[in-house]
């Protein structure tokens, strides 16, 4: 019999066994195995790396080598390293087992030679080694190294620490355990046809945290000049993209408000913080050269596919949530040129939405779809019923015949993506349970074709070789075929029926999103005040609904950049309270007004601190409301330029000698209360009565004059008309 048919036959019974007896029973060792070998925890032992990943099924053998690091709390002398095969898997079930109870097998396992045989090792404690152990693969029966005799399935691996102890007693120390698929590209026992290889497909982030409030020049620190610097975390992921060949067609999913942020700094002068605070940004050398390496890379690699997020990233889900909304639309000319020149002409496609909580509302799948976002990137728990192992894909339903294809991650897969491509993370480590998490799909169910879709963490920190190693090896393996994100949704693999979303919990809202809420509430407001004809106020207005979506960012969640989301939201709030308490009425609280009638004109005083021109509506209400009698006319809208002051006079008419208690209100022209200010009025006029009884009174006293004169001029008319009496002239005496 051919040596390598009988290898499948074997593997295949293998295999069946497996199936049937559960992963803990071949762990648990019998008594007598117990008896002969006694285990310590002296040495903790890990699998640094597997060279190949995924050893090619051949009849010759080919070399095989894992790296191992050794770490021992105790001191050991002839420590030997020995290795063993444990029992094939091929479901999800078997695999989570095994990752869960990496116990050795007991007497069942295969015994795995070394060539070169490992030297035995002193090791005193607290010391660490690395050592490394090479064999060898082939599908030949019987030989000296790992015999791949079953195909779609998957070995696990066992690397043990062993001493001599007291009377010949076998002592095993640490142990540590790997995985190493083995594809041959033949039809499984009883199967018609091979399996079909994995699609897999990688979505790599080009996302930072925004640095600008309302202005394009005006940034509010200069980190990103050292992000996308070298070293920077953004040049490191953009070194990956640069480093991967041409057939990979990795989707990049991109915010254009890191592309029109670094333009501005390539181009433009721009500064750090405002006023007499503003320092210059250092930037400009490292915006260049970070876009420069964009748009070769783009040009290079034309397998390369390019996503734009709604400008910011907003947290769709929380955004949502809270009734807010964001625009997919770029905010003006300016970034959409600035973004189509970084993306070396790309179109500007929108199509992809990727939550940062994984999960999404009916409700948000709604608005998604109205901006003819087609596919989504949800976590495999935020889809109801919930997706059998291996599912990637899934279609949601929004109303009527429209849909939207979903692409489920795994979480399990995610943690193992993570820590293999991170800087400081287990790297290559990590490499041999992240590959038999995608294998364990195919074995699964070979008959299937599968589509599995692997992210990086949102604000990737990679470690360059790391990552490329990952992406490659996930990528190009003899079980998997590399998939752009588009093709994946657009084909056969897309399922025809329909999932639900699972119900989202709202989770606390963190301070941005409030300052967003905020700011969004006083929007209508602070438009109606502003005068639109000042360039300044209409510069502002059209930074507002800009710095909003700002802060809806999704990257303020994120613990990295809890600290500068909380001074963003803590900057949004002063600007918006600044503008919506800068006008005021400039009366003195609780002053006092003397009117000399009861109807007058009453001085108000208008005070703009603002450095913007605004217009508002000034109203005098009475306290109680109503008083009968009192009225004012209304006055027209008053333009108040920057930084001035303007007195307005309101004619009003009072209910004669009173005390009055007033608000002067100030208004937006669209009738929102902005300021108020309580104000007393007092009339020295008379009243009706008081006037009447004047009036009456000079009447009386006009009349009781005109009798007077009246008698005393007819009494000197008769005076006049009387004879005069004879005169007597006495005649002087003769002289004697």
């Amino acid at each position: 019999m051919n040596p390598s048919r009988r290898g499948h036959r074997i593997g295949a019974l293998v295999a069946s066994v497996a199936l049937i007896v559960p992963a803990w029973f071949v762990s648990a060792p019998p008594s007598a195995a117990r008896a002969a070998t006694t285990t310590s925890d002296d040495v903790t032992m890990t699998v640094d790396a597997v060279d190949p990943l995924t050893p090619r099924h051949t009849t010759a053998s080919r070399s095989f080598s894992v790296q191992l690091t050794l770490h021992s709390t105790s001191s050991h002398n002839d420590v030997r390293i020995t290795a063993e095969r444990g029992a094939l898997i091929s479901t999800q079930r078997g695999l989570d087992a095994a990752i869960a109870h990496p116990a050795p097998p007991a007497g069942a396992g295969l015994p795995i030679p070394a060539d070169p045989p490992v030297p035995p090792l002193n090791l005193d404690a607290g010391e660490t080694r690395t050592v490394t152990f090479t064999t060898t693969t082939s599908t030949t029966d019987g030989s000296s190294g790992i015999c791949l005799c079953a195909a779609a399935l998957i070995y696990q691996l066992f690397f043990s620490a062993h001493v001599t102890g007291a009377g010949g007693v076998d002592q095993r120390l640490g142990v540590a355990s790997t995985f190493i698929p083995s594809f041959d590209g033949a039809p499984p026992e009883g199967a018609a046809a091979p399996p079909p290889p994995l699609h897999v497909g990688w979505v790599w982030p080009l996302i930072d945290r925004p640095h600008r409030l309302t202005g394009e020049t005006q940034f509010t620190d200069d980190d990103l000049a050292m992000t996308v610097g070298a070293g920077g975390r953004l040049s490191r992921a953009l070194e990956v993209v640069a480093q991967l060949p041409s057939g990979i067609p990795m989707t990049l999913v991109i915010d254009p408000e890191l592309l029109d942020e670094l333009w501005v700094m390539a181009h433009e002068t721009y500064t750090i913080g405002a006023g007499k605070q503003a320092t210059p940004g250092t930037g400009k050398d490292n915006a260049s050269t970070w876009l420069d390496e964009l748009h070769t890379a783009l040009e290079a690699n034309p397998d390369l596919q390019v996503v734009l997020t709604p400008y910011g990233d907003p947290d769709l889900q929380a955004t949502a949530g809270r009734g807010l909304t964001w625009s997919t639309e770029l905010s003006g000319p300016d970034m959409s040129q600035h973004v189509v020149e970084a993306l070396a002409g790309r179109s500007l496609d929108s199509t992809l939405a990727w939550p940062a909580s994984g999960s999404i509302s009916q409700h948000t799948l709604s608005v998604l779809a109205e901006q003819d976002v087609s596919t989504v990137v949800l976590d495999s728990r935020a889809v109801t019923p919930r997706a059998a192992p291996g599912a990637g894909l899934a279609r949601l339903a929004v109303k009527g015949s429209e849909d939207i294809a979903a692409v489920l991650t795994s979480a399990t897969i995610e943690r193992y993506v993570a820590q293999s491509i991170t800087l400081g993370g287990a790297g290559a480590a990590a490499l041999p349970s992240l590959v038999a998490e995608l294998a364990v799909r195919t074995t699964q169910d070979p008959t299937t074709e599968h589509a599995v879709v692997l992210t990086a963490p949102r604000y990737v920190d990679p470690d360059v070789n790391a990552a490329v190693q990952t992406i490659r090896a996930t990528s190009t393996s003899p079980f998997t075929r590399p998939i752009a994100l588009s093709s994946a949704v657009s084909g056969t693999l897309l399922p025809t029926g329909f999932k639900e979303l699972a119900t989202v919990q709202p989770g606390p809202a963190g301070p941005t999103i409030g300052a967003a809420a905020h700011a969004a509430g006083e929007l209508g407001a602070i438009r109606s005040l502003l005068d639109r004809r000042d360039p300044a106020a209409r510069a502002f207005l059209a930074g507002l609904p800009i710095a909003i979506q700002r802060a809806e960012s999704a990257a303020w969640s994120d613990k990295v950049f809890h600290d500068a989301g909380a001074a963003f939201a803590n900057d949004l709030s002063t600007t918006v309270d600044t503008i919506t308490t800068g006008v005021t009425i400039g009366n003195p609280q609780g002053s006092s007004y003397t009117l000399a009638s009861n109807t007058a004109d009453l001085p108000i005083t208008v005070d703009n601190e603002l450095p913007y021109a605004v217009q508002v509506r000034v109203e005098i209400t009475t306290e109680p409301e109503g008083l009968p009698g009192f009225s004012t006319r209304p006055l027209p809208v008053q333009h108040v330029d920057s930084k001035q002051k303007k007195t307005v006079k309101i004619h009003t008419t009072a209910p004669g000698r009173v005390r009055i208690r007033i608000n002067a209100v100030l208004l937006t022209p669209d009738n929102v209360e902005i300021n108020s200010q309580a104000l007393t009025v007092r009339t020295t006029s008379l009243g009706f009565v008081g006037v009447l009884i004047t009036i009456v009174a000079g009447a009386v006293l006009a009349l009781a004059l005109i009798v007077r004169f009246t008698r005393r001029w007819r009494q000197h008319r008769r005076t006049k008309t009387l004879p005069l009496p004879p005169v007597q002239v006495d005649e002087p005496e003769p002289a004697q």
